[in-house]
């Protein structure tokens, strides 16, 4: 009963965890900070690697929020997994306001829906974890 708790703890907190609204201290000083009409963290360039769980976005790069402060779009700073997609650092990846993944480049080859799709090439996917779309290997 108590794994089952710490289990759902940390689910729950992960989920969370890329919800965390973020302040403009985490970007550089600089003319690419924007903002939403509540004040809130739009987008900005990072000045150092932004963490947050295990997701890792790398400095020097534009990050995005979306209004509920769950992030939107990085550039990785390593590997990523999220709902089963390995996602390759350095690529894009980004996310639903749900917090659910949108789009990443794959580490590697991977069948989604029937569709084999070409590792480090992008994936896109609905909200309810469909593909929508992807390159087939060849």
């Amino acid at each position: 009963m108590k794994y089952i708790s710490l289990v759902l703890f940390f689910t729950v907190f992960m989920q969370n965890a890329i919800s965390l609204a973020a302040d403009k201290s985490i970007c550089q000083p600089s003319d690419s900070l924007s903002f939403f009409a509540n004040g809130e963290l739009k987008a900005c360039d990072l000045k150092s690697i932004f963490e947050i769980g295990n997701l890792k976005c790398s400095a020097n790069s534009l990050i995005s929020f979306h209004q509920n402060g769950k992030i939107s779009t990085c550039i990785l700073n390593e590997d990523y997994a999220a709902d089963g997609f390995h996602c390759g650092d350095l690529g894009a990846i980004s996310f639903y306001a749900s917090g659910k993944l949108r789009s990443c480049t794959l580490n590697n080859n991977f069948t989604v829906d029937g569709k084999k799709c070409s590792g480090n090439q992008p994936i896109y996917l609905f909200e309810n974890g469909r593909l929508q779309s992807c390159d087939e290997e060849q």
